[in-house]
């Protein structure tokens, strides 16, 4: 009985956290982000000398702590899943508060990261935390679900919080770890979404693609599966590259030479700095073909750049972006009826997501989690499909696996 009474007190403990804290973190990021933006759109003298003199003053700071912390280098994700391969140890005292205020350095200054990276590794990081008050270190199912409850609550999604623990965090499959997961899972979404209300993405649906309209899904996936192998290669070959140059004073020094760009991003084009959310929420107000082009390149680079600067931050809303965008431009290409606009650009931002990371099941529960199941999901489905079996055909590796074997 006393076990019994110590695990559910260690499940509810769990879930309570992991909500409070990416509640908290999701809310700031937010409030953060829109103030960043405020600064850069002000576009005065002061404001320009403010938020020079504030971000580098900061950038010392964030750069003293990477060095300190390499652990909240990047979003965290490759460092958590090392962690559940028993490969690393993680130091939560100082992996969770220094991803906490170090990334939302990233969202001030206006970088091309998300927080939904971030999110998953303080979700682990407070199941280590969990682990060490119930004396219980080698439990790694607690950090895997909490792992996964982090991703849930920052999409405020438990669907795809349940379904991120089990198609990322490589569990043991059992009725057991299945009902802990939906536990803890359910309270950490509760407990955040009266924290925070804003969701990530967003999109308003009410209408089903007509099956006249399915040879599209052919070209989403074709476009974000070259754009997602690109995007990758890319990524890694820069990340290779500062590598090999490390002792280089540009390189050693590139997290001021990008923040110093993306402040020059930012009072030129505020629109197009940070994760990709403001693209986001105005996306249906691009129209011209070249300027969806321009964009799609401009966000590919943005993000490889950013993702290389060591800053702390994740990957996926950027990469949702580039998805997005690239909806946008196959509805433009063909001339669809602007009523599947919406439509067509949720699927390849979700197909983009699954293309890049490998998590066809997560991207399918994100799906029915945020529009009706009748509208999304024979369409999503049939590209999730062609695109796991192109990838597993290419033997093509996930973001996270190649960066991974980098650290």
């Amino acid at each position: 009985m006393k076990k019994l009474i110590k695990d559910l007190s260690k499940i509810i403990l769990t879930g309570i956290l992991v909500g409070i804290i990416i509640g908290i973190y999701q809310l700031l990021v937010l409030k953060i982000s829109n103030s960043g933006i405020y600064v850069y759109e002000m576009r005065t003298t002061i404001s320009i000398i403010f938020i020079v003199i504030f971000t580098f003053s900061f950038c010392l700071l964030s750069n003293y702590c990477i060095n300190k912390i390499p652990d909240i280098s990047g979003s965290g994700i490759p460092q958590t899943e090392n962690y559940l391969h028993k490969n690393q140890d993680l130091t939560w005292y100082k992996v969770l508060p220094g991803i906490f205020f170090n990334s939302l350095f990233s969202f001030f200054t206006g970088l091309s990261l998300g927080s939904e990276g971030p999110s998953v590794s303080l979700g682990a990081n407070t199941g280590i935390m969990v682990n060490s008050l119930y004396k219980e270190k080698d439990d790694l199912d607690n950090v895997r679900i909490a792992a996964g409850s982090g991703f849930g609550c920052a999409f405020l999604s438990p669907l795809s919080g349940v379904i991120y623990t089990f198609e990322k965090t490589h569990p043991k499959l059992s009725l057991i770890f299945l009902l802990k997961t939906i536990v803890v899972v359910v309270i950490a979404y509760f407990t955040s979404s009266l924290i925070n209300h804003h969701k990530l993405i967003n999109f308003e649906i009410s209408r089903a693609l007509n099956f006249k309209l399915y040879y599209i899904l052919f070209f989403i996936y074709l476009l974000n599966l070259i754009t997602s192998i690109a995007f990758k290669k890319l990524f890694m070959s820069l990340k290779d590259f500062f590598k090999k140059h490390s002792s280089n004073f540009l390189v050693k020094y590139r997290f001021f030479i990008i923040v110093f760009i993306t402040i020059l991003i930012g009072i030129f084009a505020t629109n197009y700095i940070g994760s990709g959310s403001q693209i986001l929420e105005s996306i249906n107000e691009y129209k011209l073909l070249k300027t969806i082009i321009l964009l799609i390149l401009f966000k590919l680079i943005f993000t490889i750049i950013s993702g290389n600067s060591k800053a702390t931050g994740g990957l996926l809303i950027p990469i949702f972006t580039i998805g997005a965008l690239n909806g946008l431009f196959i509805h433009s290409i063909f001339n669809v009826n602007s009523v599947h606009l919406n439509l067509i650009i949720f699927i390849s931002t979700l197909s983009m997501f699954s293309f890049t990371t490998h998590s066809p099941l997560s991207a399918l529960a994100l799906g029915i989690s945020h529009t009706s199941f009748k509208y999304i999901f024979i369409p999503l489905l049939l590209i999730l499909i062609m695109g796991t079996y192109t990838i597993k055909r290419i033997k093509d590796k996930d973001i996270y696996s190649l960066l991974i074997e980098r650290l």
